[in-house]
């Protein structure tokens, strides 16, 4: 038998891709899926197009001004050529992958089916209300619910479709008027739909108002008895089906039907860089994937394509600096800001918190993470990008060759580097501070980007948190070998030149600038010195045979520029990772790095080399070496297969849905 879906939507286009994947996830395809669209002026119509494809011929739209819910539903019912129909709202959707199987397989022999009810909010993670449609009345009027009621065609053909009178109760009109006719209909055990609370008639006092009042002019048109009496019955038990819901047992049963995909929240200081990167695209995923998602940050643009929220402040901001500078003081400030980011995930009440830096001014880790000790239930995963999270004051301390951070941090050698503290050394308390809220948070894991970090963290005080390595990722559409002449001109990147290349999101001291400075004063001229990422002062102060270029955020360009360099150089002697050195790789660009920290665990004898120590001869050396291996350069990223964006973003979605 052939099922005609009907599914009629004005300007849903944060939803409608949830019902339409819940049609596409059946298993019985003999069906016919028309979509009703009143003429959206937001993006519901790109999106349906999108699934068109999809659905191998099977779903068709048309898109015209209506007369309401109910003309567009009568349109549908036109249009169908199904032996079976029914209708799925562009809010709803289908609780589990058999409907369409179950329906048919139980229709056979009657009129009709329909189901149970499990009514949500707008997420479609707790449950509102709960309609157990077993007993129907013509009566007192009592009824199933529509969305899970499948008609035989000719039922429709029979008894006529919905009445334009009534706006909001046209279906309840027509349920009554079928009953009423003692039409064969059977009852289903089941949950074949879940739908979002908030249409028409169930939005709020004045949605009930309204109800009640054309409800009880159908009750009336279709004689039931003590019509008034009955609807006010009928209000009631809508009531009453509201705290349906905490009868546990039941509303397990109903959810239990289709895993419900989870809410996430991320927070990052910025939705820009290589972390806010990381951030995005594991937002994208997410999404694909079904889950909602929200994305808190403190600065700069938020992200077009994903629902974010900012929370910085300029006063915020400055006055966390300012306490940072005198005080050391980095974490404690933003007392508002962060009791605003606790507001919000009390609302969100999501199911995954996943956190990125906590440091950048923004935030107050000790309001933060009181919440997360003692009032969120969720999971929590945290990725650790750098190694604030375990010391006393500094992200990064292999430079200076420090341990303290494994026993206790005190008198740091770090203290007039970010984030700076001029005067007061606090790391001793900062650290104590850190230990005691870090150390005793339920349903954390931490995610590392390399071993080399892992390995970090299982000798401070979180070892005893699960800690798994889920490695940073590039887009391997994106960096690849480009060519590009216009912008090569355009950075002024001579072609007659052999290009040695830098790229960092801020050159200070670690980064390794004063390298290049030195290496620029040695090397011949056949070569010149390219930077990516310098501010306006160290632009003015290149040493001659160097090239500078401001930080970009066009990462063709950027691939251009990779793919022109004979080596890419990272002179830092710490990174966690090394985003840069593997785009530079991909665009089959061998690396010279410091065996230091994790860039090491990127470099093998096809792609670069590692060395041991910092020192202008070794550099020159293996530049000397690179140029005389003549490394192939196509070989190279079969070694990269590993930092596929679409496998390690994936690795994240695993764990947040590990149970």
């Amino acid at each position: 038998m052939k099922i005609s879906i009907i599914t009629v939507c004005y300007n849903s286009e944060k939803t409608i891709k949830d019902t339409l994947e819940s049609v596409l996830s059946q298993t019985y395809t003999n069906y016919e899926y028309l979509i009703i669209d009143g003429r959206s002026t937001d993006q519901t119509l790109n999106i349906i197009k999108e699934y068109e494809k999809k659905f191998k011929g099977r779903l068709k739209y048309t898109s015209e001004k209506d007369k309401g819910l109910f003309d567009a539903m009568n349109k549908g019912i036109k249009k169908s050529t199904g032996d079976i129909i029914g209708i799925i709202n562009s809010d709803d959707v289908l609780s589990h992958e058999t409907v369409f199987e179950k329906v048919v397989k139980s229709i056979k022999d009657v009129d009709g089916v329909y189901s149970n009810l499990l009514m949500l909010n707008e997420s479609l993670q707790r449950p509102n209300r709960l309609f157990k449609s077993k007993v129907v009345s013509k009566y007192f009027g009592w009824h199933m619910p529509h969305p899970t009621l499948y008609l035989k065609k000719e039922v429709y053909e029979k008894y006529g479709n919905f009445d334009l009178n009534f706006r909001v109760s046209a279906d309840l009109d027509f349920m009554l008027r079928i009953i009423k006719n003692n039409v064969n209909l059977k009852y289903i055990n089941d949950y074949f739909v879940y739908m979002r609370a908030g249409g028409a008639s169930t939005k709020g006092l004045k949605g009930y108002y309204n109800n009640f009042k054309e409800s009880y002019k159908v009750l009336k048109k279709n004689k039931v008895l003590l019509p008034l009496i009955t609807n006010i019955k009928r209000t009631l038990v809508m009531y009453h089906q509201r705290f349906a819901v905490n009868n546990k047992k039941e509303i397990k049963r109903a959810l239990s039907v289709k895993k419900v995909k989870p809410k996430l929240i991320q927070i990052n200081t910025v939705c820009n860089g290589s972390i806010g990167k990381i951030m995005g695209d594991i937002g994208r995923k997410a999404n694909s994937e079904g889950f909602e998602t929200l994305i808190i940050y403190a600065r700069r643009k938020g992200f077009q394509d994903l629902k974010c929220i900012k929370v910085g402040g300029f006063f915020s901001f400055w006055f966390h600096v300012f306490i940072t500078t005198i005080f050391d003081l980095n974490g404690h400030g933003s007392y508002f800001k962060t009791k605003k980011i606790v507001r919000i995930l009390k609302e969100e009440n999501p199911d995954i918190i996943q956190l990125h830096n906590i440091h950048g001014y923004y935030l107050n880790y000790k309001v933060l993470f009181t919440y997360l000790k003692n009032e969120f239930n969720g999971k929590l995963f945290w990725t650790f990008h750098d190694c604030y999270s375990f010391t006393g004051h500094c992200p990064h301390f292999v430079a200076v060759n420090c341990n303290r951070w494994k026993e206790q941090c005190f008198n740091c050698p770090n203290k007039k580097k970010y984030p700076v503290s001029l005067f007061y050394d606090r790391s001793k308390k900062n650290y104590m501070e850190k230990k005691k809220l870090f150390a005793s948070i339920p349903n954390l894991t931490i995610i590392t980007p390399s071993d080399w970090l892992k390995n970090l963290v299982k000798q401070s005080y979180f070892s005893k948190y699960p800690i798994i390595t889920i490695l940073n990722w590039i887009d391997y559409k994106i960096f690849k070998p480009r060519e590009d002449k216009k912008v090569l001109s355009k950075y002024n990147i001579l072609n007659n030149k052999k290009i040695i290349l830098g790229v960092a999101n801020i050159w200070d001291e670690r980064k390794g600038l004063r390298v290049f400075k030195e290496l620029a004063e040695k090397i011949s001229d056949e070569y010149r010195i390219v930077l990516v990422g310098l501010n306006k002062i160290q632009l003015k102060k290149l040493k001659p045979k160097m090239i500078g270029i401001k930080r970009t955020e066009n990462q063709e360009e950027l691939a251009v520029i990779y793919t022109k360099a004979c080596i890419f150089i990272n002179p830092s002697k710490e990174e966690t990772f090394s985003l840069t050195t593997l785009e530079a790789i991909a665009c089959e660009t061998p690396a010279i790095v410091l065996g230091t920290s994790a860039v090491k665990e990127l470099i093998n004898a096809e792609n670069g080399e590692v060395l041991k120590e910092e020192t202008l001869e070794n550099y020159l050396k293996a530049i000397q070496k690179l140029e005389n291996k003549k490394i192939e350069r196509t070989k190279m990223k079969k070694y990269f297969e590993k930092y596929d964006k679409e496998m390690q973003v994936s690795k994240y979605l695993q764990i947040y849905e590990k149970k």
